[in-house]
Formats: structure tokens, C-alpha cells, sequence
């Protein structure tokens, strides 16, 4: 099954084609198990640009985890974890910066139930690739992403680099964890940032007692206001976890390792 994705009537300026025509150049140069395939580029009668991709099926990481059980965190919700950051360590490798992470950019699809004996195998798929929104704030100053999860690097317009992502990553796996999220903030730029100054993510052992202390402090420290306080790559995460969680989860499978191989970008 595929999908659909055409350009807003909205976005009709030559920019905004020349945004969606690079998107679609760039997922069609990439290949990776946790990035949705492209395979067409056209344009429909009214004029308007669109490509078809893999269609997925199923809930954002926010909604799937929403179930206790598919939040067990050595089962469930940490294999999508390290797929997520198997495919960023994979686009930073390409030299790419996604610049909005958020759970509505990441998709979890069910494989095939009756190749797996213990039930469907799972897989996060990020979407919206290289395709971030600017989005106004007041003041007239236009920024790449969503608030929440834009890195304040990112707001502040210094240099921004593949950690701004791995702040985005933070947000998602703190509202994950604590199920508190926060709303889409139209505020001045010295308002957000002192929101971020000042943690406005407070320990999430506060909101839930259970949490591990050691996944608590992966999620702070991706969460740290200035960049040199955060990993410096995705798959240190991965690591990261490997030092607490039972499970030791391979940095790259197979699968992923053949990715760059494979792909012309």
C-alpha cells in the first residue's frame, strides 16, 4: 500500500515547491529499515507537486505507548527507542540535521504477526524528512521545527548541529515517560528561552516515582540547554542504555549496516 503526499494549496510559492521537490530527492537518495520509501514525483491536474511513499499504518510513539503494556520499558518502548536512534545516528552520518522530531514524526508500523511467534515485530518509521516547518513566532522571526522540541541552539540561531536533534529526542522520550506534554508555544523568543534556562522540565521522578534513576538522567542530559552537556551522537544513546538495560541492543543490525551501503546520497 502506498501513500499519497501532495503540497498544500497553501503552499504555492516557488520556495515551498523547491522544499518539496528536496524532500523527495532526499528520502529518494536514503535507505534505511526506519526511513518510509519514496517512489514517485508528479504533479496533478490543479498544478499541484506530490510523491508517492510507504504508507504506514499505525499510531505515533506518543499514542502507542499510551498502553501500560506496550510501555514495559525492556519489551516495549526501548527497541523503538534505539531504532530511532539508529536512524539518526544514520542521517547525521549523511551530514542531514531533521530539525523537527516530535512523536507526530515518528510512526510505529507492525510487521508480518505470522513470521513472528511472539507477535508482530515492531518498527519506528521517521517521517516528514528534511521538510521541517518554519513556525512564526511573535516578533516576526520565522524558526525551523515545533516548540516544544526545538533545541534552544536552534531558537537562539547560533550554529546548530546533529546534538539539536538529540534535544528534540529528549522532549519525545520525557513526554513518553511522564505523559506530560506541553502546548504549541507562540511566545517572543526571550520568553521560550528562558522556559528552557530555567528547566521547565522538571525531574521526571517527580511526576513518576517509577522511572529508573539512570533513564531519567539519559533523558535530562538530551534535555541540557547547551549542546556540549548532550551526547554527541545518536548511537551513544544506544550505548547508554546497553549499560542499564538487560537487554543489550546491537548499535547497528544488519539491516542498518547495509543502509550505508546502499544509499546514493
Amino acid at each position: 500500500t502506498i501513500a499519497l503526499k501532495i503540497l498544500s494549496k497553501k503552499k504555492t510559492s516557488s520556495d515551498a515547491v523547491q522544499r518539496f521537490k528536496r524532500e523527495f530527492r532526499l528520502l529518494a537518495g536514503l535507505q534505511h529499515p526506519n526511513l518510509c520509501s519514496v517512489y514517485d514525483f508528479g504533479m496533478l491536474k490543479d498544478g499541484r507537486s506530490y510523491f508517492t511513499m510507504e504508507y504506514i499504518d499505525g499510531p505515533n510513539i506518543f499514542e502507542f505507548t499510551k498502553n501500560p503494556v506496550r510501555k514495559n520499558i525492556s519489551n516495549g518502548v526501548y527497541p523503538l527507542i534505539v531504532q530511532l536512534c539508529r536512524v539518526l545516528e544514520y542521517i547525521h552520518s549523511k551530514g542531514l540535521i531533521h530539525y523537527d522530531i516530535k512523536p507526530g514524526n515518528v510512526l510505529i508500523a507492525e510487521g508480518n504477526k505470522k513470521q513472528h511467534a511472539q507477535g508482530p515485530s515492531l518498527h519506528a518509521k521517521l517521517l516528514d524528512f528534511g521538510l521541517a516547518k518554519e513556525q512564526q513566532i511573535k516578533g516576526g522571526t520565522l524558526i525551523r521545527g515545533t516548540f516544544p522540541y526545538i533545541a534552544p541552539e536552534v531558537i537562539k540561531g547560533l550554529a546548530v548541529d546533529y546534538r539539536a536533534d538529540l534535544y528534540s529526542l529528549g522532549v519525545v522520550l520525557y513526554e513518553i515517560f511522564t505523559r506530560k506534554t506541553f502546548p504549541k508555544a507562540k511566545e517572543s523568543f526571550v520568553t521560550l528561552l528562558k522556559l528552557m534556562q530555567d528547566r521547565m522540565y522538571e525531574s521526571p521522578s517527580k511526576i513518576v516515582t517509577d522511572i529508573p534513576k539512570r533513564l531519567e538522567k539519559l533523558i535530562m542530559r538530551l534535555l541540557e540547554f547547551e549542546p556540549a552537556g548532550r551526547f554527541n551522537r545518536a548511537n551513544e544513546v544506544i550505548k547508554e542504555i546497553n549499560k542499564f538495560n538487560p537487554t543489550k541492543f546491537e548499535i547497528e543490525t544488519e539491516k542498518t549496516l547495509e543502509s550505508y551501503l546502499l544509499s546514493s546520497r
